[in-house]
């Protein structure tokens, strides 16, 4: 099982910050081209009406960005707005933060204190509903510092007590943020940072002590509900959920491998209190979701392959995009709707070869906008959005 894209940090991965696994689970990001219903729904224009509009895909690449295989454009997040941010590695494989408002202006940002070497920069992780990213610098001692960027361009800067390196991963429209932070023992533990300052760490239950295991956050609503996962002491994955009153309840997806590199993940919470993720059996992964009254749905799009799936975010009006593998391994994204039909999502330029990284979902919007990234043939790294 392999650490799900979009579940951490790709520059965080790279620098050996977070675990990087052969690519075996699935994904964690995806859109573009071909609109293709791939099950259940009836596809009739009912009665002669006119078909819907065919979605528009718009592909990102920041000015800068590298061009050459394992450099490019990485998207990490979409507000209500469409304001989209992430990073880009430019041709030195040096990594900068970008910000896309809705009419497709950039601004890239450039922390102070960030390094300016290979695997050093600013990544940007998260974006609120009023524009405030969170992310992390990376500084010439190659150490990991957390920020704020408010609308204003004005940075804040924090690190958690007594960390090596702190991984900022979500930021609320509250101003909270919620994140990862790696101790002198190389043991992962979970952070909240309130608007004024305040910083709680936290562990999940059964949480493991060591190198790549612990608590990763992983997303957090506007009601203050962090979700993410923790690896055991086994290497296996269990899901967790906290409140804002700090009670941690640990979530397995029943019939969940309990084995080595298997079990549970989840990846994003609405703010109706409705999860998703993925979860293993024999090896296979699929994706779920599961309500705020803790019910469990498994689901996966009818032409996914022995590999299976893995639902990335939800929206508050339910509908789930995540990524499979079809029969041939290679990746495509998809859309779930609200009567459990399916949509299969590919980037035009993406990558359609077995086991290539394809196409990846990071987020939806309540909008129904969708943005991710892409790998071309040659391992370039594209942005896009889907509206």
């Amino acid at each position: 099982m392999t650490f799900p894209l979009g579940v951490r940090s790709d520059l965080a991965v790279r620098r050996g910050l977070l675990p990087h696994r052969p690519m075996l689970i699935i994904f964690m990001c995806a859109l573009l081209f071909g609109l293709q219903s791939c099950g259940g729904g009836g596809s009739g224009n009912g009665g002669g009406l006119l078909p819907p509009p065919a979605p528009v895909f718009t592909v990102i690449d920041v000015p800068g960005a590298g061009t050459t295989s394992g450099l490019g454009t990485m998207v990490w997040d979409l507000n209500g707005s469409d304001v989209i941010v992430g990073y880009f590695s430019d041709a030195n494989n040096n990594f900068h933060a970008f910000i896309r408002n809705s009419v497709g202006t950039y601004t890239t940002v450039d922390a102070p204190g960030a390094g300016t070497g290979v695997n050093q920069g600013t990544g940007s992780q998260s974006v609120n509903d009023v524009s405030t990213i969170t992310g992390y610098l990376v500084d010439t001692q190659n150490t990991s510092h957390g920020f704020i960027r408010d609308a204003g361009a004005t940075f804040t800067f924090f690190d958690v007590a007594g960390a090596v390196s702190t991984i900022p991963m979500t930021i609320n429209i509250k101003g909270e943020v919620a994140g990862s932070f790696i101790d002198s023992n190389h043991t992962v533990h979970g952070f909240l940072r309130t608007s004024d300052g305040n910083m709680t760490t936290f562990d999940a239950p059964n949480a493991g002590q060591g190198t790549h295991l612990g608590t990763f956050p992983v997303r957090m609503n506007s009601n203050g509900i962090i979700v993410g996962f923790s690896r055991d002491a086994n290497s296996s994955y269990h899901s967790f959920e906290r409140t804002p009153d700090g009670v941690l309840t640990q979530i397995d997806y029943p019939g969940a491998d309990p084995t080595s590199d298997g079990g549970t993940i989840v990846s994003d919470i609405n703010l109706s209190g409705s999860s998703v993720g993925t979860y293993s059996t024999s090896s296979v992964f699929h994706s779920f979701e599961r309500k705020a009254d803790g019910t469990f749905t498994s689901f996966d799009p009818p032409t996914a392959g022995t590999a299976g799936s893995t639902a990335v975010a939800v929206n508050t009006s339910g509908t789930i995009v995540g990524m499979f593998r079809d029969a041939q391994s290679a990746r495509h994204g998809y859309i779930r709707n609200l009567d459990g039909t399916f949509i299969t999502v590919d980037a035009p330029e993406a990558a359609q070869i077995g086991n290539s990284p394809g196409t990846n979902i990071v987020r939806v919007n309540e909008s129904g906008v969708i943005a991710g990234f892409y790998f071309d043939a040659s391992g370039v790294e594209h942005g896009y959005v889907r509206k």
